[in-house]
């Protein structure tokens, strides 16, 4: 490499940074160091190292950075390189040193402007804004917020800073109309973008001049996660209604937790937009088809208004997470509340006063019990704030400082990280210091405590007896904690929305007293509480109460103030919608595809719904009335998407053309599925054997033939009749088997054994806890395994097994010849299947001879039937007969492991001995319930006086399958009074801790969750 090439590859190291490629970036930069340490390129070696160390500083190498920073520093001073030993110390929680050695770095590029790039003052000017705000050094974190902007060579960089700045204007005080100027200037950032256009979006809305189907709403955040934000925006994440809304989360953060998880579970939609450039994750909302895209972050940490500068979505709203206008004409409306009394003059959205509380609180964790207050026990009175330190300014300190001194022996308990740090500490006792409070003193040593960050702070709030909020920013997270600790929190209410928070949270809850509009009325106000003891207990003991009934915490409240103004403003935008004519029955036909394809169901039936309507010559009945079945599938009404399927074969009998052999399958393939998953099991056999006739192909048979034989076997009981539909796939399967000739493969005896397993079910699957032992424990000295894995829809289960086993191999997307050709090859010595006859199995390629030894028996409940099939897994119990298979039984103590969850409360015994009468539950699949068993579990209860009875299924999530079931309950004659019905949930299984005594089904039983787990909860 030669001093050319050695640039160009520095060109492309740059080129690589600047498209997100870090990693890469960083590899390519050692081979550039290795050159350029051989050639002695001195400027290129500095600027290797300067690469490599900011790679491994931003992904937490600290100890490889030390070693990079002992070699830097050998270099050529440069900007970059003080800069990264700022930003490493900065790392390493040396804030002190790395506030000097920032402050040494521009410096340094100041008086090397000629060879220090403007994008290094950009970072520089940006780490010190951080540290000096950290300190409370507002007026030099402002200001560097401001250079960090003007050097910042990107917009998103520049957007970032001046977000920065934005919101370290808050710490001082502002007027309504500066804040407001300010903000404004952010909006020019983005006034060249060109915004998504939404015209063509809502052609339904326009023909029926009003919102058609569901609202879609999209919550886009980078704390998603667990954080003080999270509190104020749970409820809408958790108790929005979902008759009328679908709620999409975009997540603009790497980090996930489990309240993250949590979320993925409550709402319609998630996606982590992080990595993602701004435009990007814009077209991924833009697709998404968002109706009202709501912000919750403002200009915090991390903040998402660069996406919303595209307008994704029709209607932007923020407010939440965020304490002033966005300045961005990108957002339309800003939530607030009557006693925020949002100055609509210094707002470029449009305000939504909503009555009571512009959020609702929710604790999120389990919080110990409030008490007396500490005052009765100590005898002097605590002060105290977990307020960010930052927020104490000096007026504050001031106040707080006049208050103790008025107050005899009273003492003052702040909390925060900045006391983690000794620099912090000391910069803090000066400013103390200034107002008379010397902390090194004997007296002022007793009575003031700065404690340090801790995860688990809330029980500290125990020790406190009254909150002092700051101002002009005033507490938010913090001020609901301390009230519902039992703290009373005395506020100052300012001039500005933001500066009002406090007001609206101590209105809400009750205590407008609390509330004060001066320095002297908040001394007034905190001297007087401080001298009677009696009114600080009774709140410390009756705060949590008062909060929990207030509007602060009344969910059901809050949402219907907050949903009702969704659908107002969501009535405004489609009541300006230009009109539209009525489109042709193809056109409307063609709309609802789409709307069906992006998952818009409700959108999709309004147009099907319209072209069945339009289509006055029938040319599109059956076609639509079949999309119609499979749109209300998806909305989840089940019943109806039955009857629609119904009706389509109805009518297609009416046909004189009646399609391809292909639509007949899908249409009778749709009533079957649809049959079987109601119970109407006669109806599913005779669909499934009428759709195997419109089908070619020998695997496409084998596939129906077993689903049709599922349908049996749900109510069945006869051997017989099982064993005569086994003969006829065992006889179809014979038509490949000659086309493939067996062919038994050679091996080395002295190889290890190759053993295979097939599945579709290689992922969260029921199967999961039969056949993970199987792969975790198995011997590696004795076996090679391998997966053969037909699963369609991969998730962490399934990359978590890979990682158990020697080989997988994925042929999802293969067809069955060209499986059978890829399994020839591997030299298998023992194939075993894990699903039988169930969906989308394997076990066509045993047909083939792909191994020498072939073997079934788990994920499927009786006999295969084939003469492929050489042995079955069993034990004694399942298989005392064996008259009933064609297989060689391979007995087995049990004939599989399950393997328990490690994730589920331990259970505290019988729940009957609580409650005092006893819960039966069934968690099977609904279609498994026969007329017999449901006859035989009202005997039960009629035996067991008082008990009641738990049904809790997936299908139960629809409405419609609801209503059936009640009725067929009622039709029986079952005392419904004593019945729950429950749709199955992810969190299945602790629901399980609340059940007495299992009950299974007749003749399809449980197999693991309505059987194992509820063994695994020591129900009996």
């Amino acid at each position: 490499m030669n001093i050319k090439q050695g640039q160009a590859l520095k060109d492309s190291i740059n080129a690589l940074i600047n498209a997100g490629n870090y990693e890469e970036a960083c590899n390519q930069a050692q081979k550039l160091m290795r050159e350029a340490e051989k050639k002695r390129w001195q400027e290129l070696i500095t600027f290797a190292l300067s690469i490599q160390m900011a790679y491994v500083i931003e992904n937490d190498n600290m100890s490889k950075a030390e070693k990079l920073a002992k070699k830097l520093a050998k270099q050529p001073t440069t900007g970059y390189g003080l800069f990264l030993q700022a930003r490493l110390l900065l790392k390493q929680e040396k804030r002190r040193e790395a506030l000097e050695m920032g402050q040494k770095a521009l410096a340094f590029a100041n008086a090397h402007k000629d060879t220090s790039p403007r994008e290094i003052f950009d970072k520089i000017y940006n780490l010190l804004g951080i540290l000096y705000s950290n300190y409370g050094f507002h007026q030099q974190a402002l200001d560097c917020d401001w250079q960090a902007m003007e050097t910042a060579v990107t917009l998103d960089l520049k957007a970032t800073n001046y977000s920065n700045y934005l919101f370290n204007l808050h710490f001082v005080h502002n007027s309504p109309e500066k804040y407001y100027a300010a903000h404004i200037g952010y909006n020019e950032l983005f006034k060249d973008l060109t915004w998504f256009n939404h015209e063509n979006k809502y052609q339904m809305e326009a023909i029926k001049r009003k919102p058609v189907g569901k609202i879609r709403i999209g919550y886009i955040s980078p704390d998603l996660r667990y954080h003080v934000v999270l509190r104020f925006c749970w409820v809408m994440l958790a108790h929005y209604d979902k008759e009328r809304f679908e709620v999409y989360c975009y997540h603009k953060n790497p980090n996930e937790d489990k309240y993250s998880e949590e979320i993925k579970d409550m709402t319609d939609n998630w996606r982590n937009i992080s990595g993602m450039s701004a435009d990007q994750a814009a077209k991924v909302i833009y697709d998404d088809k968002i109706d009202i895209l709501v912000d919750l972050a403002g200009h915090t940490k991390d903040n998402p208004l660069p996406i919303l500068a595209y307008k994704p979505a029709p209607i932007q709203v923020s407010g939440i997470g965020y304490f002033a206008t966005t300045g961005l004409k990108a957002v339309d409306y800003f939530i607030s509340d009557k006693y925020l009394a949002s100055e609509p003059e210094c707002f470029v959205e449009d305000i939504i006063a909503l009555e009571h509380s512009h959020f609702c609180y929710a604790p999120l964790y389990e919080a110990s019990e409030t008490g007396k207050a500490p005052c009765l026990e100590n005898g002097y009175i605590t002060f105290g704030s977990f307020n960010a330190i930052r927020k104490i300014n000096d007026e504050v300190l001031e106040l707080w400082a006049e208050i103790l001194k008025a107050v005899p022996d009273s003492h003052l308990l702040l909390k925060g990280t900045v006391f983690d740090d000794e620099y912090g500490y000391e910069l803090f006792c000066q400013r103390l210091a200034k107002y008379g409070v010397d902390i090194t003193s004997s007296e002022w040593q007793e009575r003031i405590e700065l404690r340090g960050f801790s995860q688990d702070y809330l029980r500290e709030y125990l020790d406190m007896d009254i909150a002092l909020d700051t101002f002009p920013y005033p507490g938010g997270g913090t001020t609901c904690d301390a009230l519902y600790m039992g703290v009373p929190v005395i506020t100052l209410s300012g001039n500005s929305h933001g500066e009002r928070f406090g007001k609206s949270l101590l209105f809400n809850i009750g205590l407008s007293e609390f509330v004060v509009d001066s320095k002297q009325a908040y001394f007034d106000l905190a001297v007087a509480l401080a001298g009677d003891k009696d009114i600080i207990n009774n709140l410390h003991i009756g705060l949590r109460n008062m909060m929990e009934k207030s509007p602060l915490m009344d969910w059901a409240l809050y949402m219907k103030e907050l949903e009702a103004t969704y659908k107002e403003i969501w009535s405004k935008y489609v009541d300006r919608l230009p009109a539209m004519e009525y489109p042709s029955a193809r056109e409307a036909l063609n709309h609802s595809f789409d709307s069906y394809k992006g998952k818009d169901y409700e959108k999709a039936e309004a147009w099907c719904r319209l072209a069945i309507g339009q289509d006055t010559e029938k040319k599109y009945l059956v076609e639509a009335t079949s999309l119609l079945s499979d749109i209300l599938q998806g909305k989840l009404d089940y019943v109806a998407a039955w009857q629609e399927s119904k009706h389509a074969l109805d009518m297609l009998e009416q046909e004189a053309d009646k399609g391809t052999n292909e639509f007949q399958r899908r249409l009778w393939m749709h009533y079957a599925s649809r049959s079987y998953d109601l119970g109407y099991m006669d109806e599913a056999v005779a669909g499934y054997d009428k759709a195997e006739q419109y089908v070619d192909n020998v695997y496409g048979k084998f596939g129906i033939k077993g689903s049709a034989l599922m349908g049996i076997l749900s109510r069945s009981d006869d051997c017989e009749v099982v064993r005569q539909r086994l003969t006829k796939i065992d006889e179809l399967m014979e038509k490949v088997s000659a086309k493939c000739p067996d062919k038994v493969l050679k091996k080395d005896e002295t190889e290890k054994i190759h053993l295979a397993y097939i599945s579709p079910d290689f992922r969260q699957h029921v199967m999961f806890s039969f056949y993970y032992t199987m792969l975790h424990g198995y011997n590696h000295e004795k076996f090679r395994v391998t997966c053969i894995s037909i699963t369609e829809k991969c998730d962490g289960y399934t990359e978590h097994l890979k990682g158990l086993v020697d080989n997988w191999i994925d042929v999802s997307e293969m067809d069955w010849p060209e499986i059978i050709e890829r399994l020839r090859k591997e030299k298998i010595d023992i194939l075993v299947d894990l699903a039988g006859h169930s969906a989308n199995s394997g076990i066509p390629v045993f047909c083939n001879r792909v191994a020498k030894i072939q073997i079934s028996g788990l994920g499927w409940m009786e006999s295969t039937g084939l003469s492929c099939v050489d042995y079955l897994i069993t034990d004694k119990y399942i298989d005392p007969d064996l008259s009933n298979i064609t297989e060689k039984p391979l007995y087995l103590t049990s004939q599989f492991c399950y393997t328990g969850r490690n994730d589920v409360r331990v259970p505290q015994g019988a729940p009957c001995m609580e409650k005092g009468y006893v819960t039966f539950g069934v968690f099977n699949n609904y279609h498994k319930i026969t007329d017999e068993i449901l006859l035989a579990w009202k005997e039960i209860m009629a035996r067991v006086p008082n008990s009641r009875l738990l049904l809790k299924s997936q299908l139960l999530v629809s409405k419609s399958v609801c209503d059936v079931v009640w009725d067929r309950l009622h039709r029986l004659e079952l005392d419904i009074e004593r019945i729950t019905l429950e749709p199955a949930t992810n969190t299945y299984m602790n629901r399980y801790l609340d059940v007495d005594i299992a009950l299974d089904t007749y003749p399809y039983p449980g197999g693991e969750p309505p059987v194992m787990h509820y063994i695994w909860g020591y129900q009996w």
